[in-house]
C-alpha cells in the first residue's frame, strides 16, 4: 500500500513543475528541494510570502507544515499500515500511540495550518461530509488533494485524544488511567442522553465555578479523592466540551488557530468526515485498514461523542 501511495504522490510531485513560468518553477525546485531535505522552515518561508499562490504552492506549503508537525505524509501512511499490522484487533489504539511518541508541542497549530492549506486549493472550506465526499473526484491533483486531507484531518482527531489522558496505555487492560477515564466520564456527562455508564460509578461528577464563557466539570474519584477538571461551556445552552490538556491543572482551553474546539468538532466531526473521504477515495488497501479504525471505536460504524467515551474506558483497566 505504502509504495503505490508514495508513487501516486510521486507523479503528483512531477506535475507541479509543468505548465509555469522559469521563476516559478526555480522558486518551486527550491522548495521542493528543502522539503525533500527535511528543511521545512525554508519551504514555508520560500512560498508563505507569495502574495499570489498556485495549487502546487499550496500542496507544498502542506507537506512542509505536515512534516514541521512531526508527521509527514509518508510517515502517516506507514503508520497506518503498521498498526494494523499486528493482528491483535488494537488497530486505532496503536496508531494513536505511535502518533503521540511523534507529537510535539505545536503538533496541533501546524496540522491546522496543513489542513487550511490543502483546503485553499479548492478556495471553499471542508467542513460537512456530503460537501466533503463531493469534492473528491479521479483528477490527479485534486485526488491526491483530497487523499492528503483526510490523512490530515484524521491524523489531528488522533492528536485530540492524547490530550484525554495517556494514550500509551489504550489497549493495557493491566494498568489503570483514571485521566482517561475521567475524560471518558466528563464527556459522558455533557454529550449523553441517557445518563452515565456503570464506569462512571467511580466518580462524583458535578459542575464547578465558572470563569468567564466555560464551566468547569469536577470528576472526584471517591476512592481516592483525586480531582480531575474538564471544560465545558457556561451556558447551559451549549451542551458541549471543550477540548482541554488534562496535564494542565488551570484546565485552560486549547486553542486552534485561535479558536476553543469542542469535543464534537475535534473528535467527532472530524473523524466521522475523515473516515467516510478515505473510504471513498483512499486505495484498497488503506480502505480495510481505515474500517478497522471505525469499527475499534464503534462497532457499528457510528462515531459519536458516547462512542468514543465508551471506546475509551474499555480500553483501559
Amino acid at each position: 500500500m505504502i509504495k503505490k501511495i508514495v508513487a501516486s504522490s510521486l507523479v503528483a510531485s512531477a506535475l507541479l513543475f509543468s505548465g509555469c513560468g522559469e521563476n516559478n518553477a526555480e522558486d518551486r525546485l527550491s522548495a521542493q528541494q528543502a522539503l525533500d531535505k527535511g528543511d521545512f522552515s525554508t519551504t514555508i518561508s520560500n512560498l508563505e510570502s507569495k502574495s499570489v499562490k498556485t495549487t502546487e504552492d499550496y500542496m507544498l506549503l502542506a507537506s512542509a507544515y505536515m512534516g514541521k508537525a512531526g508527521l509527514s505524509f509518508t510517515d502517516t501512511v506507514a503508520l497506518v499500515s503498521n498498526a494494523n499490522s499486528t493482528n491483535d484487533n488494537k488497530s486505532f489504539a496503536n496508531y494513536a500511540k505511535e502518533i503521540e511518541k511523534k507529537k510535539n508541542p505545536e503538533t496541533l497549530a501546524n496540522l491546522q495550518k496543513a489542513i487550511s492549506y490543502y483546503e485553499a486549493i479548492t478556495g471553499t472550506s471542508v467542513t460537512a461530509a456530503p460537501a466533503y465526499k463531493a469534492s473528491a473526484n479521479p483528477s490527479t491533483t485534486t485526488g491526491d488533494r483530497d487523499l492528503f486531507l483526510s490523512l490530515a484531518y484524521m491524523t489531528k482527531a488522533t492528536v485530540v485524544l492524547s490530550y484525554l489522558g495517556d494514550v500509551q496505555k489504550l489497549g493495557d487492560t493491566t494498568t489503570d488511567d483514571p485521566n482517561i477515564l475521567a475524560s471518558a466520564c466528563a464527556i459522558s456527562y455533557v454529550y449523553s442522553t441517557s445518563g452515565l455508564p456503570t464506569y462512571c460509578t467511580r466518580f462524583s461528577i458535578t459542575d464547578g465555578g465558572i470563569d468567564g464563557d466555560y464551566r468547569k466539570i469536577s470528576i472526584s474519584d471517591i476512592a481516592s479523592t483525586a480531582i480531575y477538571y474538564r471544560l465545558k461551556f457556561a451556558d447551559p445552552a451549549k451542551k458541549e466540551m471543550l477540548l482541554t490538556d488534562y496535564k494542565d491543572s488551570n484546565t485552560a482551553p486549547i486553542l486552534i488557530d485561535g479558536n476553543v474546539t469542542t469535543i464534537s468538532k475535534a473528535l467527532v466531526d472530524t473523524l466521522n468526515n475523515s473516515f467516510d473521504t478515505l473510504a471513498t477515495i483512499a486505495p484498497e488497501d488503506m480502505k480495510k485498514d481505515i474500517e478497522e479504525f471505525r469499527k475499534e471505536i464503534a462497532s457499528d460504524g457510528n462515531i459519536t461523542a458516547e462512542a468514543i467515551a465508551n471506546y475509551l474506558a474499555g480500553e483501559i483497566k
